[in-house]
């Protein structure tokens, strides 16, 4: 009974999350979330008793999905060059699939709050994970132990940004030039 409700509670979580992301927390529609969900209307209300709750268990839902997969790609044993490039690619599948209604979900009040409070958590958390992974890279060598690994992680954590989810058939030529100069660095060498 657990996984049928577990999955119901997914199903409507993504519906939401699309039509959220599709139409805004204001004009989205309930019955619109069920149809896309593949339920009726009544059903979302035995989950969840208001739209705002819905939107706050969209937040908990995308955040949950984005960091099961962000955590598998920041494995200790993988150098951090191929780490930084498998994290890039997966966070543009996330910003052009899951998240990326929620990213561009505009919002007045109550729900703009419960969004922001869920993109600040899974910002913390990448950024978090990323400083761990550059002292590993540090520790191992790949990276100088001079480097601030906060900012360092921060750099990466950028280089996903909303504006690298564009369908671009230059993309991964692009991703490559950006994670050579972050690994060469910007200061001549003789």
């Amino acid at each position: 009974m657990s996984d049928i409700r577990d999955s119901r509670r997914a199903a409507i979580a993504h519906a939401a999350c699309m039509e959220f992301g599709t139409h805004g927390y204001e004009r989205a529609n309930i019955a619109a979330i069920a149809k896309r969900a593949g339920i009726g209307k009544s059903t979302i209300y035995e989950y969840y008793p208001s739209k705002e709750a819905l939107l706050g268990a969209v937040g908990e839902w995308a955040f949950e999905t984005a960091a099961e997969r962000i955590h598998k790609v920041l494995a200790p044993d993988v150098d951090f060059r191929s780490m930084a490039h498998q994290y890039i690619e997966v966070m543009r599948d996330i910003i052009r699939h899951t998240g990326a209604g929620m990213v561009m979900l505009h919002s007045d009040g109550r729900a703009f709050a419960i969004i922001r409070a869920y993109a600040n958590r899974f910002r913390d958390f990448i950024v978090s994970n990323l400083e761990s992974a550059v002292v590993r890279a540090q520790q191992r060598g790949e990276i100088a132990r001079d480097i601030d690994a906060h900012a360092a992680a921060s750099l990466v954590a950028v280089l996903s940004g909303p504006i690298l989810s564009v369908d671009d058939a230059d993309w991964e030529r692009n991703i490559a030039l950006m994670e050579d100069v972050l690994f060469r660095g910007l200061d001549p060498r003789t």
